[in-house]
Parts: structure tokens; C-alpha cells; sequence
């Protein structure tokens, strides 16, 4: 025979009537069901069922007048919070409400729900309390003896019940927690679903300690289970809400980087805007250099932290960021730097700058890691949510396709710069007539156009010597210097092919011998540009650029530039010489014939027939 069931309605003692072979079939819906919203009342009506079919009124014999009457209780109560639950649905104070019926059902102090995050650390999402206790609502907690002990317990159904906190066998930091809350007595029961444990479903006695029934036991779980339906209802909503949300601020990311003309703009726009879209205290631009660290380029931080713009920090970032894009990692997310297993000079080295929790996305531009996008959270720790660590990568991948595109140009820019600038030195080469003043010349010119420190003509002969330099004050002249080990003995072969340039952006990491090490050392050499000087297709001498002051990465650019400019170079050094013969014959022919006015007139319209053969 079939039996029917029937829930009451609070508000308008509406009726729900099922057929029982219906209800085990889940296939209820209620009559006030919208299409929208019928699939979430199934599933929590399933759910309820699921679990409440174990207090159903016996008409047994052998069941106490008492029991059938707490489970008549008990059945009233699920009734109503079941109903409260289904008309709320769509209500963002849904399930505050119902830990409202959920406290007064169970009559104690406090009924919190505590969600966990992928790291199992949480945050108390929602809470019904009476008035002269604290609120314990948005409380993040990172309990690493939960990750390793508890978690396992909770998502296979464990429940707790804890009369008294103080006998208990909990840990100090344990009960230190609860204290902050007035905590004397606690029950506890998982919140899982199919995916597996959402949470915890907690009730705090917080007047005295309280012995829990095994029949309260039974209906906070329950209860729980209710509890789930709504939550997932809830995170479903929020993941909805969430989606859009992430749709418009990467919408509005991508349309700002793309607005972007230089690196410098690009970093200062992204670092404002991204730090208000995450509510963090800092977010900065690292940007790798060419001795294995990094350096602060861009930062937006809020007022009464410490500053990081311009400051190298530690190579940490660097690190981190290789390991993140050689493992396809993605984003690092450090919820508390001292629960995340950081070591301890790590740890030293974020306090400086009071960080608590941080994320860190690697910048890949020209398939080429070039730093770091960083959030940082300073007042307090901060659980990242799944979607802002996805919003947080994807930024960093548009930074660096929008470096790709300002790379392109500054490029386009620089070398139009850099044609001018050829032009102009081609000029004064052309109109110097012998080796010095062409030597001196290109070194002057060469350095300011680079804006480097030092820039010399190294005689490549027996010698070895340089023969020209213009270098900053201050710094050790290399002028008529003998190097032993010259740079360019190992690779003449290359240096003699037209348009070979070698650029060194560390000597360090170079490849070259403890010796040249030592001889570029003793002139205070970190990063050097190489272009080879042609005269008649055999290696004159060396053209190099040095940067002193710190390491340097030097363009394409400007590479080109100076393989163009020893060009050119070894141009005017053919024509000096050349001019130098025509004039040593002129002075043979003016002694042969004796007739010096006659013979004096002619190197000079040579010379000019020359020049205008020659293009620089």
C-alpha cells in the first residue's frame, strides 16, 4: 500500500503532498516550484529524504511513549526548516536564516557554517549568534593538524561532540581559538557533498559546558545535510556571479594593456588597476636582470606600507617563477607565509615588507620569462579563491602579450632612432681624413648614442692594444693597454665575417676564461658589447661598448646598430688610407716632374670624385 507524505509550510500552511514510491524515485518537485529553480528543490528534498528516513514514527509497539515523542519533535522541526529553507532559496540571507531556526531548534548560543578552501585552511561564511557573544563571522582559519589529521576523518563522516572544551585532550592553540569565541562546548559534524567535504556544521555552547544528546546529535546531522543543499545552491550562485565578474575584469585588463605604448605605462596601469580589482594591500611588476635576480619596475601599495619600487628584494621570485613555468604551475598562491613551508631566510626577507600571503604569476613575453605579477596581503593572511588565482594568471599572460607588442614598438622606434643617429656618425667619419680622428670620432659618438660608459677601438694584432677610448670619469682608463688574453684570439674566424657581433650581457655567465675575467675586472666591465672592424675583408680591430656601472641587456637594436656603425668604420679607415696613398703618389709625381702647382691640384679633385663614390 502506498502512504503519502506531507510537509507543512510555515508562512501560508501550504500543503506539499507526495506519493512515497515518488519521493524514493527523486523525482519531487514541489507545486510552487518554478522551472528555474525545480532541479535545487529536488535535490534538497533527495537529500532530506536520504537522510531523515531513520526518524520516521514507528507505530511499533516496542518504541517508548518518549521517543515517539522526540521524534515527533524532530520531525517538526525538519519540516519547518525544510520549508523555511525552499521558500528563502533565493534570498541571500538564506542560510542565515536558517542557522537561526537551526540555533533556536537546538537552543544554544552560537551555529556557524565553516567552508573549506583547496588547502584546507577556511573561512566561517555564515552564522546565527545571540547577542552577548562575539560574532565570529569572515574568521579565516589555517589549522595545519586539520590538513593532516582531521580532514581525512571529517570527509568519511566523522562527528564530534565535546561536553567541555577544557576536558577535552584539545591542543592549547586549539582551545586558545575557541576561547576568542566563548566557546565551553562544541558539536561538530561534515558538511560533504558528492564532490566530497564542503565544510563543517557547528554548534558553540558558550554560557557553560553542556552534555550533548545522543537525539541533538542525530538532528544536527540532520540538519547538516540540509545544511549542504543550501550551500552548494549558494556556491553554485556565487560561481555564476563570479564567472561574469571574471569575464569583465579581464575584459577591462586586456583593453588596458592594450592602450599601452611603453613597458614603463603598461606596469603602472596594471598595477593600479589589478591591486583595486583584488582588494590587495601591493601589487608589483618583478623584472628579471641579467645577473640571476630581479628588480621591482612598477608597484601600487597602499598607504603606510613599506615601499618596494626599485628594489631588488631576493632572487626567491625569479626562482619561483622558473619552476612555475618549467612545471606549468601557473599561479602560486601562499595563503599564510608561515604555514607554507617557506624557509626561514624566505620568510626574514617577506617580513621587510610586511607580507602575510601573496600570489605570484610568471610574465612569459617572446616565449621568454622576464619577472613576475605579485599581490601581496599585508594586514593578515589571505585565503585566494580559485577564481582569482585563474583572473591573477590570465592577467599576467595578457601583460606579456602586450609586452610582445610594445617590444615591437619600442623596435620599431628605437631603430628609427638608430638610423639617424648612424647617419649623423657617418657624417663625421666621412669627414675625417685620417685614423685618429676617425677612431675618435666613433668612440665619442658611439658612447653617447648608447649612453654606456666606456666604448674602445681594440687594435687586433701582435699588440693587442687600444688605440682609442672615451670613457666616463671615474672610471679606469683602458687606453694603450695590453690585454693577454683579448677576447677576440678565440673567435677571429668569426669576427672576419661581416655583420658577426658578439653581446654580453654578464661576463659572468659568459663562458669566458678566469683570465679575461680578470682583465675585464681590472677595468670595471660587467656587460660589453663586441662588432668587428673590417678593412678589405680583414679584421682591423675590435669596436666595443662597455657597461660599467651594473649589468646590462643589450637590444637587438642596438646590437644591429653597433655591427652597422664598425661598418661603416672600416669604410672610412679604406678610405683614410686610401687617401694617404693617393697623396704619397702625389708627392712622388711632384718631385718626379718637378712642377708642384700642377701636380698639387690633383689629389684634391680625387679626393672629391671619391667621396661622392663612397656611401656610408
Amino acid at each position: 500500500m502506498t502512504r503519502t507524505l506531507s510537509f507543512v509550510f510555515s508562512s501560508n500552511r501550504e500543503i506539499l503532498e507526495v506519493d512515497e514510491m515518488e519521493a524514493n524515485s527523486f523525482e519531487f518537485a514541489p507545486k510552487t516550484a518554478t522551472d528555474k529553480y525545480s532541479l535545487t528543490y529536488r535535490n534538497i528534498y533527495r537529500n532530506f529524504r536520504k537522510s531523515s528516513i531513520d526518524i520516521e514514527i514507528s507505530n511499533s509497539c516496542g518504541v517508548s511513549q518518549t521517543r515517539k515523542q522526540t521524534d515527533l519533535r524532530d520531525r517538526e522541526i525538519l519540516n519547518r526548516i525544510l520549508a523555511i529553507a525552499i521558500q528563502s532559496l533565493n534570498r541571500e540571507d538564506c542560510l542565515d536564516n536558517l542557522l537561526l531556526e537551526i540555533r533556536q531548534a537546538i537552543q544554544t548560543d552560537r551555529v556557524l557554517v565553516y567552508r573549506f578552501d583547496r588547502t584546507w585552511s577556511g573561512t566561517i561564511v555564515a552564522e546565527s549568534v545571540t547577542a552577548q557573544f562575539p560574532t565570529a563571522i569572515g574568521c579565516q582559519i589555517d589549522d595545519p593538524c586539520f590538513r593532516e589529521y582531521y580532514a581525512q576523518q571529517y570527509s568519511d563522516g566523522r562527528m564530534r561532540a565535546i561536553a567541555n572544551i577544557y576536558a577535552a585532550d584539545l591542543t592549547d592553540c586549539h582551545i586558545k581559538t575557541l576561547e576568542q569565541f566563548a566557546v565551553k562546548a562544541s558539536l561538530v559534524v561534515p558538511i560533504t557533498s558528492d564532490n566530497g567535504l564542503l565544510g563543517l556544521l557547528i554548534a558553540h555552547h558558550c554560557d557553560a559546558p553542556r552534555h550533548w544528546q545522543i537525539e541533538e546529535i542525530e538532528l544536527f546531522k540532520q540538519l547538516a545535510t540540509l545544511v549542504s543543499s543550501i550551500l552548494q545552491h549558494n556556491i553554485s550562485k556565487q560561481e555564476q556571479q563570479s564567472a561574469v565578474e571574471y569575464a569583465q575584469r579581464l575584459k577591462q585588463m586586456t583593453q588596458i594593456v592594450q592602450q599601452a605604448h611603453s613597458s614603463s605605462d603598461l606596469f603602472d596601469a596594471v598595477t593600479t588597476t589589478v591591486r583595486q580589482v583584488f582588494q590587495a594591500d601591493r601589487v608589483l611588476v618583478y623584472r628579471f636582470v641579467t645577473d640571476g635576480s630581479g628588480i621591482v619596475v612598477a608597484e601600487s601599495v597602499a598607504p603606510g606600507l613599506p615601499q618596494t619600487l626599485n628594489h631588488p628584494i631576493d632572487r626567491f621570485y625569479r626562482c619561483e617563477s622558473e619552476i612555475q613555468q618549467r612545471d606549468n604551475r601557473g599561479v602560486r598562491a601562499i595563503a599564510n607565509i608561515y604555514t607554507a613551508g617557506l624557509a626561514m631566510d624566505r620568510i626574514d626577507a617577506l617580513e621587510q615588507f610586511a607580507i602575510k600571503a601573496q600570489l605570484v604569476a610568471p610574465i612569459v613575453s617572446n616565449g621568454k620569462l622576464v619577472g613576475s605579477l605579485i599581490a601581496h596581503q599585508c594586514h593578515a593572511p589571505r585565503t585566494w579563491q580559485p577564481i582569482e588565482s585563474d583572473l591573477f594568471e590570465q592577467i599576467a599572460i595578457q601583460i606579456g602579450l602586450a609586452l610582445d607588442r610594445v617590444a615591437l614598438l619600442e623596435y620599431r622606434a628605437a631603430a628609427a632612432k638608430q638610423v639617424q643617429m648612424r647617419q649623423q656618425i657617418a657624417l663625421q667619419l666621412r669627414r675625417s681624413r685620417v685614423q685618429s680622428e676617425i677612431l675618435t670620432t666613433v668612440t665619442d659618438e658611439l658612447k653617447s648614442a648608447l649612453q654606456t660608459e666606456r666604448v674602445i677601438v681594440y687594435r687586433c694584432d701582435r699588440g693587442s692594444t687600444v688605440i682609442a677610448e672615451s670613457v666616463t670619469p671615474g672610471l679606469p682608463q683602458a687606453l694603450n693597454h695590453r690585454l693577454d688574453d683579448p677576447l677576440w684570439r678565440n673567435n677571429r674566424t668569426a669576427y672576419e665575417q661581416i655583420g658577426y657581433a658578439r653581446a654580453m650581457n654578464n661576463i659572468y655567465t659568459a663562458g669566458l676564461s678566469d683570465r679575461c675575467i680578470h682583465n675585464l675586472e681590472r677595468f670595471a666591465v660587467k656587460s660589453s658589447l663586441i662588432a668587428p672592424i673590417l678593412m678589405q675583408d680583414e679584421l682591423f680591430g675590435l669596436l666595443v661598448a662597455h657597461q660599467c656601472f651594473g649589468f646590462r641587456e643589450w637590444q637587438q637594436t642596438e646590437i644591429d646598430f653597433c655591427t652597422q656603425v664598425a661598418i661603416d668604420v672600416g669604410f672610412a679607415l679604406e678610405q683614410a688610407q686610401l687617401q694617404e696613398k693617393l697623396a704619397q703618389i702625389a708627392q712622388i709625381v711632384m718631385r718626379l716632374d718637378g712642377n708642384i702647382p700642377t701636380t698639387a691640384q690633383q689629389p684634391a679633385t680625387e679626393d672629391k670624385e671619391h667621396d661622392a663614390t663612397v656611401a656610408f
